[in-house]
């Protein structure tokens, strides 16, 4: 969405490695599931109690009583806490099998299709299209809960953001964007927020900055608002202005990877990659290992000419992830063409020959190859 601030060098990876390069879209995509998933931007009261108290739980139903069914929704939001998106897609999709017409399940199975979304957007080669096949089964989820709740006179704020961020992932974003407006920003202004940052993947920051001002004036300390705000900025063109509200949004939420992780993109977009890289770094261990923040670091250190700082960052997450083999190789096959990429070859063939090791069938490799060679053959003659 908002384009970089240098070309693309004929020397760096392929874009297929690090797919927020020319777009911040799925950041957008990922703040929203923060926001919905992790309970940031919310009151305290705005727990979708909104559309309970306007849809009474069911009694029992069929051979699956009230006991079981409500144990089951709390089962599947135990395991959306936990991070298990896939056990808590099972549970409620066999839920919903069994109670279809119930909206508080509807509501579960599509939050859950939308945590497993996120989680499938990891993966850079299949990823995005599984993670678009799962919105458009939260989309349909989803869809009735909320025109239930809304012919009833109920907010249904849960169900409306779940609803919008399920059209973006599956590519409606004119509908997410009319699904968002729908909010009032008094009763619900994290779905505002929401309409904010759909705004701006649509390229319209002039309105995007007149709902986020808005959301604003009545959340003024929450570090997501100053943080889109800051996207918004930069959008139009003020970096002073970006950097200063990105600054603010660290101040006001200090622990949170993601804003920091935005700090930084800013700092390198507006030119400076150094401050950008060491600010990522200085982060704890366990956050320096999350996909966005590498992606970021990456950037920050090609522009700075030190792809073997980001090479051994990748290497890092390798070695922590090596009970997922899925994950460790996609992280040592980024290790391998940075490393080429620095001119460190026998390190690039060790992380390949890794990689090699943990499942010689990936088709990922042999693309790998291919990269490293076209380093090799464009370096200069010595």
């Amino acid at each position: 969405m908002i384009p970089t601030s240098y070309e693309t060098s004929e020397l760096q990876p392929r874009r297929r490695a690090f797919p927020h390069r020319r777009t911040a879209a799925p950041w957008m995509i990922v703040l929203g599931t923060l926001l919905l998933l992790g309970g940031c931007g919310k009151d305290a009261s705005d727990d979708g109690s909104d559309a309970t108290s306007a849809s009474p739980k069911p009694k029992a139903t069929g051979d699956l009583s009230a006991t079981n069914r409500d144990s089951s929704l709390d089962a599947i939001e135990r395991w959306l806490t936990a991070g298990r998106a896939d056990s808590a897609t099972t549970v409620a999709r066999t839920l919903a099998q069994r109670l279809p017409e119930d909206p508080h399940v509807g509501l579960a199975l599509g939050r859950s299709l939308l945590a497993l979304g996120s989680e499938a957007r990891l993966d850079p080669i299949r990823g995005p299209e599984r993670a678009r096949r799962l919105s458009s089964e939260a989309v349909e989820a989803l869809q009735p809960v909320y025109e239930a709740w809304r012919s009833r006179g109920a907010e249904a704020a849960e169900a409306r953001r779940s609803l919008g961020l399920a059209l973006e992932g599956s590519g409606r974003l004119p509908d997410a964007i009319e699904i968002y407006a729908e909010a009032d920003v008094q009763e619900d202004p994290v779905s505002r927020l929401h309409l904010g940052l759909a705004l701006l993947r649509a390229q319209r920051a002039e309105d995007a900055g007149i709902v986020l001002s808005e959301v604003e004036s009545i959340r003024p300390d929450d570090p997501f608002v100053v943080a889109a705000r800051a996207e918004t900025a930069l959008m139009l063109e003020q970096p002073e202005e970006a950097r200063a509200l990105a600054d603010r949004a660290v101040q006001l939420d200090t622990d949170s990877w993601p804003i920091r992780v935005r700090r930084a993109s800013i700092l390198r977009r507006t030119g400076d990659p150094r401050a950008a890289v060491e600010s990522l770094l200085a982060m704890d261990e366990t956050s320096r290992l999350e996909l966005p923040l590498l992606e970021e670091l990456t950037e920050g250190c090609l522009d700075l000419d030190r792809p073997d700082a980001a090479a051994s960052a990748w290497a890092t997450l390798a070695r922590a992830r090596r009970d997922d083999p899925r994950a460790s190789i996609t992280a040592s096959l980024q290790a391998a063409e940075l490393y080429a990429l620095a001119g460190q070859d026998e390190e690039s063939l060790i992380w390949l020959g890794i990689a090699r090791d943990l499942d010689p069938s990936d088709s990922r490799i042999q693309t790998c190859v291919e990269d490293i060679d076209r380093i090799r053959a464009a370096r200069p003659s010595p």
